[in-house]
């Protein structure tokens, strides 16, 4: 049996944990390119899991916070 933390579903719970964790960074780094690069290519590689769970769920909704797109993270939750 395969470890859980290889499942499609718990690697997109744990890269959608690690980019929400990495954007509550905002407050202590600068906003560069390199700062939002890394946060869109951990929710990249947890929408490839295929699963759509509530850790990437959030993490999209704060990133779209975050760089100024309230209506896109509104329609992010309303999706």
């Amino acid at each position: 049996m395969e470890e859980p933390w290889k499942q499609p579903a718990a690697v997109g719970e744990i890269l959608g944990e690690l980019a929400a964790s990495y954007l509550k960074l905002i407050d202590v780094s600068k906003k560069d390119e390199n700062y939002f690069g890394v946060i869109l290519r951990l929710l990249d590689l947890a929408r490839s899991a295929k699963i759509d769970s509530i850790e990437v769920l959030l993490a999209d909704v704060e990133y779209f916070v975050a760089v100024g797109k309230p209506d896109a993270a509104l329609a992010r939750i309303k999706a």
